[in-house]
């Protein structure tokens, strides 16, 4: 039987709780996501642009912390709990570096349209950088959630 550092319940409570604020930000992103899909007005699209931008910046600024903490502190507990945990554990952290590259892209997106790069171009890849990094993100917070449900 595993045994639990003192410090787990504490870190499980914290990445807990930064699921949760992740989730609020993620569903802020998407909102204006959709925003600027539905729109053809220009005034209605840069404001939706900053509100893509301003969410997006915010997940670029806690996604690295957030995916250092739980791979320093939750994963490595729990992948000794059962080998169906440590494969768990491999898959939590590839789906990480798989989320850090779209972040990475989006983020690349973002420089291209706030650089006045063609614009038409560049709001295009926003919505598709960042409807791609939304989905990969939800599904992996839902994933932890519903997997790591005794630990968090």
């Amino acid at each position: 039987m595993a045994t639990f550092p003192i410090s787990f319940r504490s870190d499980s409570d914290r990445i807990h709780g930064e699921h949760k604020a992740l989730v609020a930000e993620l569903a802020a992103f998407q909102s204006a996501l959709e925003d600027l899909a539905f729109s053809d007005q220009v005034f209605a699209n840069l404001y939706s642009a900053d509100r893509i931008a301003h969410h997006g910046r915010r997940l670029a600024s806690l996604l690295p912390e957030h995916f250092q903490h739980e791979e320093t502190t939750l994963l490595p507990t729990v992948s000794h709990v059962s080998p169906e945990l440590e494969e768990f554990a491999r898959e939590i952290c590839h789906e990480h570096q798989q989320i850090r590259q779209r972040l990475s892209e989006f983020c690349r997106a973002l420089g291209r349209l706030e650089a006045g790069d063609d614009v038409a171009e560049a709001v295009n890849a926003v919505k598709q950088s960042g409807r791609t990094l939304a989905h990969d993100l939800s599904a992996h917070l839902a994933l932890e959630e519903s997997q790591l449900d005794g630990f968090l």
